[in-house]
């Protein structure tokens, strides 16, 4: 229901004797139509709402204070949800309010149940049914049943014969649907003119690329063409595709993002590797993985070359073409990660990098010149922190061990407050996770759920030794743990292992009753946690322990730990 706007009708009793003296001149003060008054100058009071909204007078209502107040009653009592003009007008305002031919409408404004598609084709006026939303439905219902020869020629010919008709119809809301269908049947009809109307759909879409691509309706119907027209078609087709900033809007556009995917998923290389050095450059590859849109085009790129390349089915000459594309992708992707993992989007793509094991060397690249050395700073973004544990989950066992002696002993600590980089993690929003991961992995690997051997060269030792540094460490902090969300499932992770590996040796981290609350009164953690509410050190119990499993989010919409604050 529409606002509707009250007036204070104590202004009323402010009118002069004169402006109240006769029928006549209350007639000349008030702006309602003449119809809506009685003989008094009042508001009929058999006056139905349906009426007002018919005649294109209810402006003059809505501005009135008699009049605003008479639909504000009316709305109330009607249990009638409130209607359009175009809705509760009569039956020949109804017809008005469509394109179609009076002559395809039965008396209720509906297109007649035995409305023939011959007599739609032969009329002439097919147009208004394209663009229409039933008219439309009715056309595409049609087309679906056995259609002659005749009246397939009909068709091609109103809707992919003219280049201004198929452009219309493409961008249309309801008409691009209608062109598909026509375009389906095209491809199925083996005549004369089967290589031509192919050909003439080229050439429409090749004159007016770009905008068609970039169009909501139109973008489907350039998807549809490139799979469905014969190949060598389809590769001119992709040839027409601009080399400057519009290709950068295409990848970057809500739909037109879509038609770059179909020209990686269904044309061979050697015609879209133009678009792949496109990418690749420095400039061009920021600002379209840095795109909601845009990382999507660069992600699909890159699956199309590694899964292509490792099929087997590719020629000697095309799978060199292959390594030499993504190799020039990846070099430019990796030269920059990490600005790429720090940003909202464009971390999707060194995630799915890091976590393909057909892409190790780049993964192996990524880890050692982007993320080592910067282990603690990209754990505290939002956005890096999901790359970070992508590394620590996919890591060979060597670079493993080099992250994990980052974390323990890479960094110096702080020289007032003493944190060193394992601290700072735990109680950091987004680097917590990184911790629950690095003990997930640890717990995986002691309890035979992870492989630890490489080669002849088994690691165990090294996870056990790391496990007990995180032990002791979540043994130490428990106090200040047992406030946050991610400090339980710490404690709940290992007391999990202690109990279902009992072999282990591992002692209890945390009894079920909580300390005495003196021991979180210490002034350093107060200042640390000054944002926290008291009631979180009053509670009397730990839930009770339960398996879980810790698995870092694959969402990039996490805001960090419910309670804990940034250090």
């Amino acid at each position: 229901m529409p606002e509707l706007y009250y007036f204070d009708n104590r202004a009323m009793a402010n009118r002069s004797a004169s402006s109240m003296s006769s029928k006549n001149s209350i007639r000349n003060q008030t702006i309602l139509p003449t119809w809506a008054l009685d003989a008094n100058g009042n508001i009929r009071a058999k006056l139905q709402l349906s009426k007002d909204l018919a005649s294109g007078d209810f402006g003059k209502f809505a501005g009135e204070s008699n009049g605003c107040q008479y639909l504000q009653d009316t709305v109330k009592k009607s249990s009638t949800p409130y209607r359009s003009v175009s809705s509760m007008s009569s039956k020949s305002s109804v017809r008005n309010q469509t394109i179609l031919p009076t002559w395809a409408l039965d008396s209720n404004g509906n297109i007649r149940p035995n409305l023939q598609l011959s007599k739609v084709l032969d009329s002439g006026e097919l147009a208004k049914f394209a663009v229409d939303k039933n008219g439309c439905q009715f056309l595409q219902d049609a087309v679906k049943k056995n259609l002659t020869n005749y009246q397939k020629h009909q068709l091609f010919d109103q809707i992919i014969g003219r280049r201004e008709d198929f452009i219309k119809y493409s961008s249309n809301i309801f008409g691009n649907f209608l062109v598909q269908q026509v375009i389906e049947i095209a491809m199925q009809t083996y005549d004369d003119g089967y290589i031509m109307r192919q050909e003439k759909l080229k050439n429409f879409l090749s004159s007016q690329m770009t905008d068609m691509c970039l169009d909501k309706s139109a973008c489907r119907v350039v998807q549809f063409v490139l799979e469905k027209i014969e190949l060598n078609l389809a590769c001119n087709l992709v040839q027409s595709l601009p080399r400057d900033s519009r290709l950068i809007a295409i990848c970057v556009d809500q739909n037109a993002n879509h038609v770059i995917q179909k020209v990686v998923n269904v044309i061979p290389l050697s015609r879209w590797e133009f678009i792949v050095a496109f990418v690749a450059q420095p400039d061009h590859l920021k600002q379209i993985c840095s795109d909601k849109y845009g990382c999507r085009v660069v992600q699909s790129i890159i699956e199309k070359l590694t899964n292509d390349s490792i099929s087997g089915d590719l020629t000697t000459a095309a799978q060199s073409q292959r390594e030499r594309a993504l190799q020039r992708l990846m070099n430019s992707v990796t030269a920059r990660c990490q600005e790429l993992a720090t940003n909202e989007y464009a971390n999707y793509i060194i995630q799915h990098i890091v976590s393909n094991s057909n892409l190790a060397v780049y993964r192996e690249c990524i880890i050692e010149k982007c993320l080592m050395r910067n282990l603690l700073s990209l754990s505290q973004e939002k956005f890096a922190s999901h790359v970070v544990e992508k590394a620590f989950l996919n890591a060979p066992l060597e670079l493993l061990a080099e992250m994990m002696d980052e974390i323990f002993d890479g960094y110096v600590p702080h020289p007032n407050t003493g944190k060193d980089a394992l601290d700072i993690m735990m109680f950091h929003q987004f680097g917590n996770y990184v911790v629950q991961c690095m003990l997930t992995i640890c717990c995986d690997a002691v309890s035979g759920r992870r492989e630890t051997k490489e080669g002849t060269y088994d690691h165990m030792k090294s996870f056990h030794d790391w496990l007990k540094k995180l032990q002791t460490r979540v043994s130490k902090e428990k106090h200040r743990l047992t406030r946050f969300s991610s400090g339980k499932k710490m404690i709940e992770t290992l007391e999990h292992l202690r109990i279902t590996h009992p072999y282990l040796g591992f002692q209890p981290t945390c009894h079920l009753s909580l300390p005495p609350i003196e021991c979180f009164s210490t002034a350093s953690e107060d200042e640390d946690f000054e944002r926290e509410e008291s009631s979180l050190m009053l509670q009397s119990h730990l839930k009770s322990m339960k398996s879980i499993k810790i698995s870092s989010s694959d969402s990039n919409l996490h805001d960090g730990d419910d309670e804990a604050d940034a250090f």
